[in-house]
């Protein structure tokens, strides 16, 4: 008598609970075990997020990511509240792939909550810090672009330079 070893793969679409019935047989007699399998709602995940963290005043946020959820049958909401007062509903990609690109008026640490629920109510969120209104030495216009500079020194003394300013124009500003 030979045995053989045989195997079933099930992956569940969604919560709930399956019956799972095994029949084994020798070709005379029958045996059949049946088991009782309970699915919880599985909790949904964000990954990926990518995006500038620290942007000068008027220069647009982005912010992209990938969300996901184990229960291939459950439909993905989500928002982003912008820890500005602004709260705005987030758009999936079939894909689970979101952006967002927003610009911040007002100089500030802002907390942005990302919040993804699966209509079954299953609920995650996700925090980051974005800084707006970062002053770095070299971006003269606040644009967030370092402006280009050069140093005189024919003119000075050895312990001193002069800063010399051009607009996007390659022409020194008039200011």
């Amino acid at each position: 008598m030979g045995s053989s070893r045989e195997s079933a793969t099930f992956i569940p679409v969604d919560e709930g609970s399956y019956w799972i019935t095994l029949d084994v047989s020798d070709g005379r007699d029958t045996s059949r075990q049946t088991h009782e399998l309970v699915v919880r709602n599985a909790v949904p995940t964000i990954s990926g997020l990518t995006g500038g963290f620290e942007t000068a005043n008027g220069i647009p946020f982005t912010l992209t990511g990938i969300v996901a959820d184990a229960g291939s049958n459950d439909s993905l909401f989500g928002t982003i509240d912008l820890g500005n007062g602004v709260q705005l509903p987030l758009s999936l990609l079939d894909s689970g792939e979101f952006k967002v690109n927003y610009i911040y008026r007002e100089s500030g640490r802002y907390n942005v909550t990302i919040t993804i629920r699966d209509e079954d109510g299953a609920e995650i969120t996700e925090t980051i810090t974005h800084n707006v209104g970062v002053d770095f030495p070299g971006d003269f216009n606040r644009n967030g672009v370092l402006d280009q500079t050069t140093s005189i020194s024919d003119r000075c003394d050895r312990n001193e330079s002069q800063l010399v300013r051009f607009d996007d124009l390659g022409t020194a500003p008039t200011d």
